[in-house]
């Protein structure tokens, strides 16, 4: 039983190794071949807080959580010609403070 520890260990150190060594070598790969994306396609951005939970009684017992959000995404513009902006008012009744956010066209 302990041969087969030991020879099982071994095989797993070997295998670790070669994993290593194919990341290694998958990484100067990527970087000799200019395969990273210097220049992102997509921005992320954000202007709220992640809510926190509200719930149904007063005893607090049924939260309601958020479960999901929308996505949306667009495109950045390469040519720097910009997009129409829309400005939206955001509320945030834990500190009492109204939050401009400036969004473009944006695809859900």
């Amino acid at each position: 039983m302990q041969d087969e520890i030991a020879t099982n260990t071994k095989n797993l150190e070997i295998q670790q190794t070669e994993y290593t060594s194919l990341v290694k070598r998958f990484q100067s790969s990527i970087q000799e071949n200019h395969a990273v994306v210097e220049n992102p396609k997509y921005h992320i951005r954000g202007f709220f807080p992640l809510p926190q939970p509200r719930y149904r009684d007063d005893a607090e017992t049924m939260p309601e959580e958020i479960i999901g959000f929308d996505i949306a995404y667009r495109y950045i513009c390469e040519d720097n010609t910009g997009v129409q902006l829309n400005t939206f008012n955001y509320t945030d009744t834990e500190n009492n403070a109204v939050i401009t956010g400036i969004f473009t066209d944006w695809i859900i």
